[in-house]
């Protein structure tokens, strides 16, 4: 008998990782870190995936995204918002890690959101180094700025000071 494809949901934290399975209703936790990660794949691998949800979390799943998606795994991550929302109207209204992964599975067996392709770690490190200097340019340019004011109200000091207006230091 051929294996029922199951959608799967996972409520991200910073130490946890909780998976339920879709229709299976099979869930399971694992440790949000490498070992975790690796065992997550392990389990997933031997079943039919039709598509794994997680949740934005400030960047806590991108490290299981990432390795899933490495494996193949088709992944979506969605804002946190649509989950609630969808769990709302799904008469969902307690609010525990193991009912946000199995409203994450429902959402994404119901609503088939659009697949979320991340780039790979040599990318984002490119991604985050590009944007790290453009933030130390702006500060640089910042400081330039600052600098230039505070030789503009030097000047005018000293001139105010050589021509009597004001007490001179």
């Amino acid at each position: 008998m051929e294996q029922q494809s199951q959608w799967v949901g996972i409520d991200v934290s910073k130490a946890n990782l909780d998976v339920y399975l879709r229709p299976s209703a099979q869930q399971f936790q694992v440790n949000n870190q490498a070992s975790g990660i690796i065992e997550l794949i392990q389990q997933l691998q031997a079943l039919k995936i039709q598509q794994v949800i997680l949740e934005a979390t400030g960047g806590l799943e991108l490290e299981a995204a990432q390795a899933l998606q490495e494996q193949g795994f088709a992944i979506s991550i969605i804002n946190p918002r649509q989950a609630r929302d969808f769990a709302k109207a799904s008469g969902k209204l307690a609010k525990t890690d193991r009912i946000d992964a199995a409203v994450l599975a429902h959402f994404g067996q119901a609503m088939q959101p659009a697949v979320t392709v991340l780039a790979s770690a040599n990318e984002q490190a490119l991604q985050e180094a590009v944007t790290r200097r453009r933030q130390l340019v702006e500060m640089l340019t910042a400081e330039k700025n600052r600098q230039s004011s505070l030789r503009a109200a030097l000047r005018i000091a000293r001139l105010s000071c050589l021509q009597g207006l004001t007490v001179c230091i």
